[in-house]
């Protein structure tokens, strides 16, 4: 199994994978050297590929409310990877900070390694429908925190039973 192979196996979506899968994917991957201030992706851009993060040079640089947050992505880490198979539009600027090296899997040639191959094909569609049952699950819990009524205290001298719900 080659070098690029075995680092596919930090990528979440791709961690299932057995060692023969990621080295079929790792023929679609191309390794980048990305330099001091270059960006990545901008945020609100559309990504064509996914990124997995060789060094701990890569930031990225969320929006909130007006405010600037950069965070430092850990050796590892994996940037927008869901755009290896449908477009995502990337919620933060992905920049290097110093000289990074990054794994780079374009969708396009993601794509065209998955069509080709069955066995790959059915891998990454059972870990996308795990995704989206784990991400269901979560949603349910919490739907579940926010369709349950407060319980609520009553100021002093309220005839109101203490902790009664509220009815909205």
């Amino acid at each position: 199994m080659d070098k690029i192979a075995e680092r596919l196996a930090a990528v979440p979506l791709l961690a299932g994978l057995t060692p023969e899968q990621r080295n079929r994917l790792s023929r679609a991957a191309e390794r980048l050297f990305i330099a001091p201030g270059k960006t990545l992706v901008d945020r609100g851009e559309v990504a064509d590929a996914a990124y997995l993060c060789l060094d701990d040079n890569i930031v990225a640089e969320y929006i909130t409310d007006g405010e600037s947050e950069i965070v430092i992505l850990p050796q590892g880490s994996t940037v927008l990877e869901m755009a290896m198979i449908v477009e995502t539009e990337a919620a933060a600027r992905f920049a290097a900070e110093g000289p990074a090296r990054v794994i780079r899997l374009p969708r396009e040639r993601v794509l065209t390694v998955v069509g080709r191959d069955p066995d790959l094909l059915e891998a990454l569609h059972n870990a996308l429908t795990n995704r989206l049952n784990e991400t269901a699950g979560q949603m349910k819990q919490l739907a579940a925190v926010f369709d349950d009524p407060p319980t609520v205290v009553p100021p002093a001298g309220d005839d109101t039973e203490v902790g009664a719900r509220i009815s909205a």
